[in-house]
């Protein structure tokens, strides 16, 4: 029925991030409070857990595949607070690697491009403080660049979600603490020494 909620499960702990699965049957899920990433079936509710005893994992993208996840620990808080890391976990095996550690002040968003070989992060920063940033972290294992962080943009002011365009060319993110919405042109091909 139109308008009605359907609950599919109330034993979450505080679920930040749902990704659905390409043929949207199942829903994969950040859990920040139990330090899980869950897979849900959408139809009957079951949720599986995939990884437990993650150091407060806050947004993900999943490559189209589904045999990686990527995750950004640490959202922002109030006060300082530590810098966070980008997870790279295998969806099969729950083993989970390290891509970068102690660089993304205040995880907000996560996306991956086109070729899956770039992801897009968002970094909230101090609240009110506008040092937030936008990055992108080469994810391609044979890239002579592999795990190295570039930042695109500085001085954001509270940034927080980040997309791609289709052709990849612009990207759009909001700024939370400045209340807009911006673009920056980037050209993917060029972020990188490849």
């Amino acid at each position: 029925k139109t308008n009605e909620i359907t609950e599919l499960s109330n034993q979450l702990g505080h679920p930040t991030n749902v990704i659905l699965s390409q043929d949207e049957a199942e829903g994969y899920i950040v859990d920040l409070r139990n330090g899980s990433f869950y897979r849900i079936d959408l139809e009957s509710g079951t949720i599986t857990t995939i990884n437990k005893g993650l150091n407060n994992p806050y947004p993900a993208a999943i490559n189209q595949a589904e045999t990686d996840a990527y995750i950004l620990t640490d959202p922002a808080a109030k006060g300082d607070y530590p810098k966070g890391d980008l997870l790279q976990m295998n969806l099969q095996t729950s083993k989970v690697s390290t891509l970068i550690k102690d660089v993304v002040f205040g995880a907000g968003s996560i996306i991956l491009n086109n070729n899956e070989t770039l992801a897009l992060i968002s970094e909230f920063g101090h609240e009110a403080g506008c040092d937030g940033r936008l990055s992108v972290v080469d994810i391609d294992p044979v890239s002579p660049s592999y795990k190295e962080k570039i930042v695109l943009v500085e001085k954001l002011c509270g940034a927080h979600d980040a997309k791609f365009n289709s052709s990849e060319t612009l990207v759009y993110f909001v700024e939370v603490d400045a209340s807009r919405i911006s673009a920056i042109k980037v050209n993917t091909e060029e972020l990188f020494d490849r």
